[in-house]
């Protein structure tokens, strides 16, 4: 099992199959100003060791690691186990977004085509869904998801 160090730093463990994202920590996201990298889990865990040596040591224990783009242009790393993609994106989403993909229940938001994101779902081992229509479908598809709720979010 991988251990890492939290920010007080204390050892945490974190058994690979249950990480389901990886990525760089945002400086305001945490109160401790050593957090480099942010492990979503059951829990969120964030570690004072850089990604670039967590996805290693989850990957170690987790094949199913795929990669994707932020919109913000830094990566993330998702357990292909628990998700499914590309997704249609809907009003609302970041303007540097081109497709999405669903993360556990929540969907997330990359720069890369739809694709390219069922490539790297496929890769990863995830559920790959058919790449989203243009037309007239597809603008049905998005006048009734503005009478739904907004699927919850990855940040």
């Amino acid at each position: 099992m991988p251990s890492f160090t939290a920010p007080n730093s204390s050892t945490v463990s974190i058994p690979g199959p249950d990480v389901v994202r990886m990525r760089d920590a945002y400086p305001e996201e945490s109160t401790e100003t050593n957090a480099k990298c942010r492990i979503d889990h059951p829990g969120v865990q964030f570690v004072t060791e850089d990604s670039s040596g967590v996805v290693p040591a989850v990957k170690s224990e987790n094949p199913h690691i795929g990669q994707l783009t932020l919109p913000n242009g830094k990566p993330v790393w998702f357990n292909g186990t628990v998700s499914r993609g590309p997704v249609r994106l809907v009003g609302g989403h970041p303007p540097e977004a081109h497709s999405a993909l669903y993360i556990t229940d929540k969907i997330q938001y990359v720069t890369e085509t739809p694709e390219a994101v069922r490539t790297a779902v496929v890769a990863a081992g995830g559920n790959a869904l058919p790449i989203p229509a243009e037309g007239f479908f597809a603008t049905i598809a998005n006048v009734f998801s503005k009478f739904s709720a907004p699927p919850e979010m990855w940040d």
